[in-house]
């Protein structure tokens, strides 16, 4: 699976695509943002953001996870607070 380019991303030349220029057209574009972002490879390996934090997995059981203040990994094997 290739990656897409999202509208606010530039051309890779530097320059930003046609009709997208800043301070066009009325007030600012406000793009509605997901609620979860998960990047997965073949593997089965992921990172996972969303609004509690960021979870890792390497697809063959190890587990990082980052919530707030706290720092688990593999499910609670190791927390650090």
């Amino acid at each position: 699976m290739s990656p897409q380019r999202g509208r606010d991303h530039d051309r890779g030349d530097g320059r930003r695509p046609e009709g997208e220029g800043e301070g066009e057209g009325e007030g600012e574009r406000q793009e509605e943002l997901p609620e979860t972002i998960t990047l997965r490879v073949a593997g089965g390996a992921s990172i996972t953001l969303d609004a509690d934090g960021i979870t890792l997995d390497n697809g063959k059981g190890a587990v990082v996870t980052m919530r707030g203040p706290v720092v688990e990994v593999n499910n609670g094997a190791l927390e650090v607070t």
